[in-house]
């Protein structure tokens, strides 16, 4: 089992220069992968992005490349004057578009078009990723994610342990229940027939044999044996899914809507004051697990 929510980091250095790694991740219903690189190692987006897909398969993450160069000319901006050029064309066009149409538009600032990207740059010695920066920065990433992955599996034990606990809490309150049946159904019974015996008082002309169809009628409907024998079944399935060393938090969280299924009609069968307690026990250990599993990858 591993946890969703991690962090790692690492820096590598290559000829020129130096590169810091992180990532951060939290839980999410589905992969959510934000990758921030540089222009510099865009090429290297791809590869990067299936380093990471092959560990993560749930969560939502945020890796950030940044890198600093030794030989730096200047950390001052550059203007992109070609880029520039090309911008201030496309706002002439759009602009001649929109009063062929009697629209007016707001007039454009220098600083909306500064916010373009590749308006500015940062002069720098290296122009282009040389083969020394591309296997630094790849292995770097891949001991970066390698480094998350521990973390993860670590939170990830921690999990499984709470998650054990509740089970065993939801499984010694089932055996509770299970164990108030007799005496429940007893009182049941018994509380029918005196309401039958009521009713025959009044009506002379209820036949045993109806009365004895009625309680057997109300017995069945409210039996819940069939609830906890679900619930018995749901608590080794959700054991032996803790146990696998795969992502199971999909599966987890249907497990869970599941025990909550049955502790709902529990509660609502009860018509009995300790089962009524325990059901209200399950209820909250259920709401409990959901919460954890919601980390669960």
């Amino acid at each position: 089992m591993k946890s969703m929510t991690g962090f790692a980091n690492h820096t590598c250095e290559f000829t020129g220069g130096s590169a810091t790694l992180e990532v951060r991740s939290v839980n999410n219903r589905g992969l959510d992968l934000k990758l921030r690189v540089p222009d510099l190692f865009a090429a290297l987006e791809p590869k990067l992005r299936e380093t990471i897909t092959k560990v993560a398969k749930r969560g939502s993450l945020q890796v950030n490349i940044r890198y600093s160069l030794q030989d730096d000319i200047s950390e001052a901006p550059a203007i992109n004057e070609k880029m520039i050029d090309q911008v201030l064309s496309g706002i002439e066009r759009i602009e001649d578009l929109a009063l062929a149409r009697h629209l007016s538009l707001a007039p454009s600032k220098a600083s909306d078009i500064l916010a373009i990207k590749g308006v500015m740059a940062h002069e720098t010695g290296v122009a282009e990723l040389t083969p020394d920066m591309s296997q630094a920065v790849q292995s770097a990433m891949s001991q970066m994610i390698a480094n998350w992955d521990m973390d993860r599996a670590r939170e990830g034990e921690a999990l499984c342990r709470i998650l054990g606990d509740q089970i065993g809490t939801i499984a010694d309150l089932v055996s509770a229940a299970r164990a108030l049946l007799p005496e429940r159904k007893a009182k049941l019974e018994q509380g029918f027939i005196d309401n039958l015996k009521t009713l025959s008082e009044q009506f002379s002309e209820v036949e045993p044999e109806r009365v004895a169809q009625e309680v057997a009628l109300f017995i069945i409907k409210q039996d819940v044996a069939e609830e906890l024998d679900r619930l018995d079944a749901h608590i080794e399935a959700a054991r032996a899914l803790f146990a696998e060393d795969a992502s199971i938090g999909r599966r987890a969280e249907f497990l869970i809507q599941e025990f909550n299924r049955e502790a709902n009609t529990l509660c609502s069968k009860a018509q009995h004051s300790e089962l009524s307690r325990l059901g209200l026990e399950l209820k909250t250990t259920i709401d409990q697990m959901r919460e954890q599993i919601q980390n669960v990858e």
